[in-house]
């Protein structure tokens, strides 16, 4: 297992531009508001919604509420061709959807109107390594680690890319420098563990998977770890001796 985009890095919390206090409920309205902010508001208001019933596992509650959000963003839009978030948030619904030509479009336009917008890139990067369009994702992401050095996040996801093309001294260069920026972040740890792992390198992989397992071992990642240590040690103990 290697550990890709976090579900953190892809579904960012979407700021509101002025206090939302409106729906109550998760029934969409039919009529449409009359200003961009509040358009976009309610727009984010289901796409957080939808966020929530796929924690629970209702996938079709999920794509009704990401319709609903992608309506209303678009007539935020439509109102308003000036708003980055509007697009920017588009693009994450439809990369919630699966619908990766539509969000790199809608994340480029965002990034039109706004290059410097931090989540429009890391989202644009996160659709195209999911698209297969990995040298793509490594450009986009080598614009956020220069705009954004110190975000540990970045770093990684470079990283989890580069492994995944299997150019592993830039994998690695790549995860310590998301650790250099932040020592606990447990799933750099991880994946380095897995790239030493897999290079056989199994001193390194065990000192990176204990560390994994320090940060939390109740968390998925840090159990991981613990059964990757526990292999580890098994094939050392059974693997036989030199022949004499």
């Amino acid at each position: 297992m290697v550990w890709l985009f976090s579900k953190k890095s892809v579904f960012v919390t979407c700021a509101l531009l002025v206090l939302f206090t409106g729906i109550a409920g998760a029934k969409p309205k039919v009529e449409l508001p009359t200003t961009a902010v509040e358009a976009y508001n309610q727009g984010v208001y289901h796409f957080q919604l939808a966020q929530g019933q796929n924690d629970r596992g209702n996938a079709r509650g999920q794509e009704d509420l990401l319709a609903h959000a992608l309506t209303l963003f678009h007539h935020a839009e439509k109102l308003d061709p000036l708003m980055a978030e509007a697009f920017s948030n588009e693009g994450f619904a439809l990369l919630t959807l699966k619908r990766y030509n539509p969000a790199i479009l809608a994340f480029n336009k965002a990034l039109a109107l706004n290059p410097n917008h931090l989540n429009s890139l890391n989202g644009l990067a996160t659709t195209q390594s999911l698209a297969g369009k990995s040298q793509e994702a490594i450009a986009t992401l080598k614009t956020l680690t220069t705009l954004a050095p110190g975000e540990a996040q970045y770093w990684f996801n470079q990283g989890a890319i580069y492994q995944k093309l299997k150019r592993t001294q830039e994998a690695e260069d790549a995860y310590r420098q998301a650790l250099k920026m932040d020592p606990s972040h447990q799933r750099s740890w991880f994946n380095l563990a897995t790239l030493y792992e897999n290079q056989h390198r199994f001193e390194d992989a065990t000192d990176a998977y204990t560390h994994t397992k320090q940060l939390d071992v109740s968390s998925s990642i840090g159990l991981e770890a613990l059964h990757r240590l526990e292999a580890i040690k098994k094939a050392q103990t059974t693997a036989p001796g030199p022949q004499t």
